[in-house]
């Protein structure tokens, strides 16, 4: 009588299959998608500013079009940003970069407030220090306040949901934590496809093993550069 093979020991994992979804649980993680991506709009700008003069600053400024400016001293350079995401910047100190009739002071910083409060328009300015080595994380820099504190609360409030779920469908722990770490864009793969791929309602069991710690690392640095190069894209376009 021939042998009976054991079966193969089953992943706890997928023991919970099928996967189902409500609408409120999609629709929360829909609206986290959202957030992420205008932070993210809001930064990516940032890359190819398109080069303009203290007097385009002004006209933006008193258009009301300016949302967010960044003052770099020691490069005298100032960085705005119009309707949100589109990055322009300008060297205040330079020929012919001044407004005419408005020589800019010794202090371009002291200029640049002033045309702030003549604009009447509420705008956000920040000294940048350009020993600043950019390593913090993206999210930090997104423009809008508001939007910035949201899209940090998501990332936070999504990472935590990651480590503490059990049953990761897609891939394990691990492999999500580098995805999340590593370039910082694991999370909207994650909101996109955990428990259940955002656009179905329910998953079938399938056998499939989660992606482990290893490879997860491994996609986290394509998925990091991969980002990178669509990054670039986008800003081309925004300039």
């Amino acid at each position: 009588m021939p042998l009976r093979t054991p079966p193969l020991p089953v992943d706890p994992a997928v023991l919970d299959e099928p996967r189902i979804t409500g609408w409120p649980g999609r629709t929360i993680r829909l609206g986290a998608i959202v957030v992420l991506v205008l932070a993210a709009l809001s930064v990516i700008g940032a890359v190819f500013p398109a080069s303009r003069s203290a007097g385009d600053l002004t006209a933006d400024l008193a258009a009301g079009r300016v949302s967010y400016i960044e003052f770099w001293p020691a490069s005298h350079e100032v960085r705005w940003v119009d309707d949100w995401v589109r990055w322009r910047q300008a060297v205040v100190d330079a020929p012919g970069a001044a407004v005419p009739g408005q020589p800019v002071p010794g202090r371009e910083e002291d200029w640049v407030r002033g045309q702030i409060d003549a604009s009447g328009h509420p705008v956000g300015l920040v000294e940048r220090d350009s020993n600043e080595n950019g390593s913090e994380l993206w999210l930090f820099k997104a423009t809008w306040g508001p939007l910035r504190a949201a899209a940090i609360g998501v990332w936070l409030l999504t990472l935590l949901h990651m480590l503490f779920r059990r049953g990761h469908r897609a891939a394990n722990r691990w492999a999500w934590f580098w995805m999340f770490t590593i370039g910082q864009s694991g999370v909207l793969l994650y909101l996109l496809r955990e428990p259940v791929p955002l656009g179905r309602r329910e998953l079938r069991p399938t056998g499939a093993t989660p992606t482990k710690g290893g490879m997860g690392f491994a996609h986290a640095v394509l998925l990091a550069v991969g980002t990178g190069l669509v990054a670039l894209g986008i800003a081309a376009v925004l300039r």
